[in-house]
Order: structure tokens, then sequence, then C-alpha cells
């Protein structure tokens, strides 16, 4: 029999048999009784966050693109069979002729208008993009739902389009991506390593010093607050340093003027005779590299009760030294007066014992350590080339941030103290220097290839390059070799000697940054348009439900905020049709990407009493949005006095 009658059928959805499966009419209806349940729609994320029982089953056997893109369909389809329900023509009141082409239905007061046509016209909006310049613009076409037509009920043909720069769905990794890195599956939030990460680094940026601890610690320091020790050490006593012979303490501070955070190494006790030291500081300023820490100034202070005088870096959270990573359970032993009586003495069969036992624990893989001698090397080259000298290659003064990434720190310092304001010429020992910085960069090498700092004494250096050749390829022990050996004549060594030595090997290390390049793109893209959607949903909650705008407590009551009301509950709490609340993401995300774009879609709004139903356009709801918001906006930036005598008037 519905084959009969079928023909005669108007192609809009019967709304008795979408609200309750059954219609009264029966079969001499004249509309379809195809209705499209919501438990048909899947989720789109996994199933232990955002998930509902009935559609559990459902989501199993789909990829999750499959799932995103048919999840989006089904939902605009839905919405739109229900704006063709319910729909009202503009054109009502001002074309009478038009009449003819609509259905008129009386329910409970309510009427409700139907148009017999199944496709919805192209609506085109011209949306003006200005660029970050402002100085050129784009018009960009905004198309809405085309040609919609349902074939069967387990069927859907959408020809929708949507501006790709406004509204966009992460479509997945790229497949090189999954062969390079291995990951297995699709995902839409960020790899959980890399938040972990840059949660930690966060957390440790935020923190703050206990001041019963550092009783003695300023508050202000020049333009820097918020001071807190970088060092264990600062807890007990202050501590001479290997590298620079004085008392230095490190610490974490505030710029007040910026906000930015930075570094300071505090020189104790130090007193600085001419001020034509501080040239060198801004050589070291100019010298902007990826793999050295930056000097932005320094400045003496008496703001911890003595003259000293303090360096302002970069600041890195989280990073560490070489020292702490990698050679940290070798360092006590350095001491050779030590009162251990275990403890290994100088030059002696014991000590190389030792050695060979800590290498054989296991040594650093070739390819990392080549990755480091390629950063370090590229950070002695820029130095190098501003006509300046490190002075200061050592364990301690090499910062591992993430990934590996190595940073050369403490920059200038040596200058600052060794500035010699009575030579004529500052600059004659920096070819010296830079052959230290040679030799310094040898050792380096060679410490972290043997897992010891014992590697670098004089008795040990045979040994030390016997483990190198037995762990590490002849390239690198001519390295090593080239660096600890001193000049013949009057021929330097150079920095750009090394790069033949490092050969294909720095292809390597480039492929592989640039893929790492790749996979944080990647990372960003799955986060591309949270902030966006999250602005959208910061502007929609200071409207809805206001108390009180300018003394009017019924403000968000009424007008465009009503609407913005029963939209929020049609994007948050749906509900299914047994009353179960329905929680999917992708509708969500869906609604208020539609929202932002002024789509032309529309959608039945239905208040809480069920007693107001209301169909609206996305692009109607973004006009109340940006109306009502512009409105909170003017009384925020309202001046008191005007806001007294608005409300003396309303009294």
């Amino acid at each position: 029999m519905d084959d009969v009658v079928s023909h005669s059928r108007k192609p809009v959805v019967c709304r008795y048999f979408a609200a309750s499966g059954t219609c009264f009419y029966g079969n001499d209806c004249q509309f379809l009784h195809n209705s499209i349940p919501r438990s048909s729609i899947s989720p789109t994320f996994p199933i232990h966050l955002f998930s509902s029982p009935s559609r559990s089953a459902n989501s199993t056997t789909a990829s999750i693109s499959t799932e995103l893109s048919l999840s989006i369909i089904e939902i605009k389809d839905e919405c739109m069979h229900k704006a063709q329900e319910l729909s009202i023509s503009p054109d009502i009141q001002t074309a009478g002729e038009s009449n003819s082409s609509l259905f008129e239905e009386n329910v409970g007061g309510t009427t409700y208008y139907y148009t017999p046509e199944d496709d919805i016209k192209p609506n085109h909006e011209d949306l003006t993009i200005q660029n970050h310049g402002g100085q050129a613009t784009d018009k960009i076409a905004h198309t809405a739902v085309l040609s919609r037509r349902i074939q069967s009920p387990n069927q859907l043909v959408s020809t929708s389009q949507q501006p790709n720069h406004l509204f966009s769905v992460y479509s997945g990794p790229s497949s090189f991506l999954l062969s390079c890195t291995g990951q297995q599956r699709s995902s839409f939030f960020m790899n959980e390593d890399i938040r972990a990460d840059l949660i930690q680094r966060n957390s440790v940026a935020l923190l703050t010093s206990d001041p019963a601890l550092f009783p003695d610690l300023p508050s202000d320091v020049d333009h820097y607050h918020e001071l807190v020790p970088l060092e264990t050490h600062t807890l007990n006593q202050a501590v001479k340093s290997n590298t620079y012979g004085l008392i230095t303490s490190t610490y974490k501070a505030s710029n007040s003027k910026t906000g930015m955070r930075y570094c300071l190494k505090r020189i104790h006790g130090y007193r600085v005779t001419s001020a034509k030291c501080m040239s060198m500081v801004e050589l070291w300023r100019k010298v902007q590299q990826c793999h050295l820490v930056t000097l932005r100034e320094a400045f003496t202070t008496k703001a911890f009760g003595d003259h000293s005088i303090v360096f302002a870096y970069d600041y890195y959270p989280g990073a560490e030294t070489l020292l702490t990573k990698y050679l940290a359970s070798t360092a006590p032993h350095l001491d050779p007066f030590s009162s251990d009586p275990s403890a290994p003495r100088p030059y002696t069969m014991q000590k190389n014992r030792m050695l060979q036992q800590q290498a054989g624990k296991g040594v650093l893989p070739e390819s990392l350590l080549w990755s480091y001698i390629i950063e370090l090397c590229s950070a002695l080259r820029s130095v190098h080339s501003a006509g300046l000298a490190v002075r200061a290659l050592d364990p301690s003064k090499v910062l591992v941030t993430s990934r590996g990434r190595l940073r050369l720190c403490g920059g200038g310092i040596f200058d600052v103290l060794t500035y010699d304001s009575s030579s004529s010429n500052v600059s004659a020992l920096i070819p010296h220097y830079q052959q230290e910085d040679l030799l310094a960069l040898g050792k380096l090498i060679l410490a972290l290839a043997c897992n010891s700092l014992l590697a670098l004494q004089r008795d040990n250096v045979p040994t030390s390059m016997d483990i190198i050749s037995k762990n590490y390829s002849s390239d690198l022990r001519n390295l090593v070799m080239y660096l600890l050996s001193t000049p013949q004549g009057s021929r330097a060594k150079n920095i750009q000697e090394v790069m033949p030595m490092i050969g294909a090997r720095f292809f390597s290390q480039l492929e592989a940054a640039t893929l790492h390049a790749d996979y944080l793109e990647d990372q960003l893209a799955r986060e591309l348009d949270n902030g966006r959607l999250f602005r959208l949903l910061g502007k929609l909650g200071t409207v809805v439900d206001r108390p009180e705008l300018n003394l009017d407590s019924t403000w968000s009551e009424t007008g465009d905020r009503y609407l913005l009301k029963l939209f929020r509950d049609y994007m948050l709490h749906p509900c299914t049709d047994d009353g179960r609340p329905w929680v999917d993401l992708a509708h969500i995300v869906a609604c208020l990407n539609r929202l932002d774009t002024a789509s032309q879609d529309k959608i039945c709004l239905t208040s809480r009493d069920q007693q107001n139903v209301l169909v609206v356009s996305y692009a109607e709801l973004h006009q109340c949005l940006e109306t009502s918001f512009n409105e909170l906006q003017q009384a925020a930036l309202a001046p008191s006095h005007v806001l007294g005598a608005s409300s003396s008037n309303e009294q």
C-alpha cells in the first residue's frame, strides 16, 4: 500500500512520525514516514570519553575519519529536515502570490508552514577577510547546503560545501608520518608525551620560592622580581664555581617590564672596575643562534647585600646540563683528596679499571653522539664567526632541553670578568681562546663517549681512545684526535675543518630535524581550532544566563539572548528519544563551527517547557551573539558616571 501512495506524498518528513515513530494518519498521510533516529549517529571520539551506550556498538566497525564525516552529514541532514518541517518563509507576509506553494497547519495554537521543495537554493554571502597588515582583503564566498535529498532510510547523499579556511576538521596524519614516527592510529588530540612535556615545562616555569627557605632572597633585583633559585646548593651555602673560580648563584626571575622569564647568573662579591667591559656584553647580545643561550643584559646590583654582577640569559624551563644527565655519577671521583679510603686515587691502575667498568655499563649511541657534535659545532661556528670565544665549554655549561637539543650557556661571563681596560687591543687573545674552545670540545666528546669524566685524566687518555675504537667508528676517533691534538707550526685549528669530518652525517641530522618539524606541525593541526572555539564558547557563556545588565534582571531572558539560551540547550543539553543524555563532541564542534561561520543551515529550537518552538538559522544566531556581546562590551567600557545616571533614571 505504501508503494501506491508514495508518488503523491510531499518530499517532507512527517513530524508526527519523526517524533514518535507513528502517525495517526497512517498510510493516508501526505508526508514521508522516513525518520533519521539519533541513535544512528556514531560518536566521533573515543568511546570511554564521549559515548552513549546505545551508540557504542555502532562505532566499533568504522574508522575515526569515517565516523566524523558521517556524523556531521547526519547532524546536518537532521537539522535540515526539521527546518523543512517547521521553517516559516520570509515571503509569506510580503508576497501573497507565493502562499500557494506553502502548506499551513495549526497545532496547539502554533502555526506551521511547509514547503514541497526539497532543494535549497544556494545562498552566497561575501565574507571579507583582512590580512595581518590590514592592506589586502579577499572576498570569499560562503556557500550553504546544496541539493540534499534522502534516497532511502539508510542512505544519505550530501553535497554541502563549507569554506575550508573557517570550517575545517583534522583529516589525520600524513602517510609518511605514519611510516616514520610509528603512529598506529589517528587522534584528534595532541600526543600525550608532548602534552606531558609541555605541562611539565609550564609547571616548572610557574614555580615560586618559599620565603621561609630563602629569607635573604630580595623581592626585586633591578627590574626583575619573583626570584627562584635554580641550584640545590643554594639551600645550604654558596659554592665556588669550578669554571669561573668565584662564588656563583643561578635564579629564575620575571622581567617587570615585559613579563617574560629569564635566567639570572649572579657573581658574588664582584665589583666592576671599568664600564668598558659592558662593550663585550653588547657583542654577545648580537649573537643569535638556536644552539646558544642568548645573553640579554648584564648589570651590577647591591640588592643581595654586596657588590654583585648579574647576567641575564634566556630561560629554558626543565632544562638540565650534560653533567647531571650523563656524567653526574662520576663527578665525585674527581676529588683526589676525598676522605673515603675506598675512593680511587689519581694515576693508579684502580682508576683505569673503574674507567673500563664505567664504559662497560653502556655508552651513548653513536647517532646521538654525532647529533650532539653537530649541534655543538654549529654553536661554536656562530660564536667564532662573530670574533668571540665561548671559554666555558664545560659539561656543566651545556644545557639539554627537549628532544636532546643542546644549548651553550655562560657566554660573555669570562669576557667581562677578565676584561683588561688597560689593553689597547682586547681582541688580541681571541684566536688563542678559540683554540681552547676546540680543545674543550674534544674533551667533552671524549667524556661523553666514555661515559665518565675520568676519561679526561692525562693517564687515562690511551684507555679512553681504546674504548672509542671498540665502540665507535673510526671517523669519531679521528675527530677526537684532531680536536685534542696540538697545532703544528703556525697553522691553527679551525672549526670549519670539522665539517668534512662530519661528512654525510650532517644530512642525517637535517632529515631528523625536518621530520620532527613535520611531526610537530601535524600535532599543531590537531589543536588548530581549539582556540577559536574556546573564544566562541567564552562569548556565548558571558551572554547566556547573565544575572543582570545595567540593572535589568530580565536582559538574558529576552530578545536575542533568549534565542542564544535555547541554542545553548540545543548544543550542550540534547537527549535521546528515551530521555538519556546524548553526549557527542562532534555535535558540539559542528554547532560551534556553523555558528562561527554564520551558516544558512536552520535548526529547530524548543524551550524547556515545550511551549515555544523556533526555527532559526546559524546566521541569525551569529548576529544575535555579536549584537549581545557588543552590548555587553559597551556596558563594560562605559564610564562609571554613565552607569550611575542610567541606574538612577530607571529608579
